[in-house]
């Protein structure tokens, strides 16, 4: 699947180009340390560069109704430890509402919307 800017450098419509390709941020850095505070992902492919351990270590994500996308990639190259957190009231899995998943240094995690319910994610 191609990166957004290209779909629409090849002709696809702006509005329906994010159900079909990738939107990307580069170089983002954690921040907060919990659900309310943590680093906004608003697209599918995040990559954290930046962190500080025990202070600015979190991101959430949206609703899955609030992103065009229905996978999203999340890579942790910040030199800690992050957690992602479902945004508030949505869940990952089987877990209860609002528990993160903490993701290693060096790693990444893929998430996928879970139905059409649009309340969660599943997670690979």
């Amino acid at each position: 699947m191609g990166l957004v800017s290209d779909l629409v450098q090849i002709g696809i419509p702006a509005r329906q180009a994010p159900f079909l390709g990738n939107t990307i941020t580069s170089g983002a850095t954690l921040t907060g340390n919990n659900q309310a505070t943590g680093y906004p992902i608003t697209t599918s492919i995040t990559s954290f560069t930046g962190g500080t351990l025990a202070v600015n270590f979190c991101a959430t994500l949206p609703t899955p109704n609030e992103i065009a996308e229905s996978v999203l990639y999340i890579r942790n190259d910040s030199g800690i430890p992050m957690t992602v957190f479902p945004a508030l009231t949505n869940s990952f899995n089987a877990l209860a509402p609002n528990i993160g998943l903490g993701i290693a240094n060096n790693s990444g995690l893929i998430i996928v919307k879970r139905d059409e319910s649009r309340s969660g994610w599943l997670t690979f």
